[in-house]
């Protein structure tokens, strides 16, 4: 069975509105209280991710250490494959971010609306990017690598099992993702993905993230702080 401490955070983290039928979904964290119209969509998968990784992770453990805000975690988890970008719709299209990457995620880059975050584990470097105002900030490694484990899949099918999770197969942008799902009282979340990348995360049938464009491929410079950015 899920873990009901767990649903209780995601149903505080996540609060779904209106009586039309429509899911909506609003997210309170950091970014949002800095800038009205802005919001960060790692809380919720913090909240997601610690429901389904901390009992079926292949190794027993969440590699996710949430600072209560949701802006800060560490692991050190990467994909399968090399390289890829993929897109993806938030909160049922209401926005998009894409995520980039190679060497298997040890250089990283999330991109949003309004920061662009970049990972670099070779050089042990990290940086967030306000495109507002073109300035970088340096970061911690381990604030880049949490970034990053947002989209790491690190699962266990038989923790998973074990854990009441039922396994099925979706395509989701072109590709066909191991979806797990479970159900606590009127509340089912579902988490899939791909090669060790997160594809799909729902929360009572409405999309929390879903790729929607993948990509072998990495534009240049993906890694590096473009040359019009200043340092804060």
């Amino acid at each position: 069975m899920l873990n009901n401490q767990i649903l209780s955070k995601m149903k505080k983290t996540v609060q779904k509105t209106g009586t039309d039928g429509k899911r909506k979904f609003s997210i309170f964290n950091r970014h949002s209280r800095e800038r009205g119209n802005q919001f960060s969509i790692l809380p919720v998968i913090l909240a997601i991710a610690a429901m389904s990784i901390s009992c079926c992770t292949k190794d027993g453990g969440s590699g996710v250490d949430d600072d209560g805000n949701g802006t800060e975690v560490s692991g050190t988890a990467t994909f399968k494959i090399k390289q890829a970008t993929i897109v993806y719709e938030m909160l049922s299209g209401l926005t998009r971010e894409t995520a980039t990457f190679d060497d298997n995620g040890k250089r990283f880059r999330l991109e949003d609306d309004y920061h662009i975050y970049i990972l670099d584990e070779n050089a042990k470097k990290a940086y967030s990017l306000e495109k507002s105002t073109k300035k970088y900030g340096e970061e911690t490694v381990a604030f880049g690598q949490g970034k990053r484990s947002t989209y790491v899949m690190n699962v266990n099918d038989a923790n998973f099992a074990a854990a009441g999770y039922t396994k099925s197969t979706q395509s989701v942008a072109g590709k066909s993702c191991s979806v797990y799902s479970g159900t606590v009282g009127s509340t089912t979340a579902a988490y899939g993905g791909w090669n060790d990348i997160v594809f799909l995360v729902t929360l009572n049938g409405g999309d929390v993230i879903r790729a929607v464009s993948f990509s072998e491929t990495v534009a240049a410079n993906s890694f590096t702080v473009p040359s019009d950015y200043t340092k804060k």
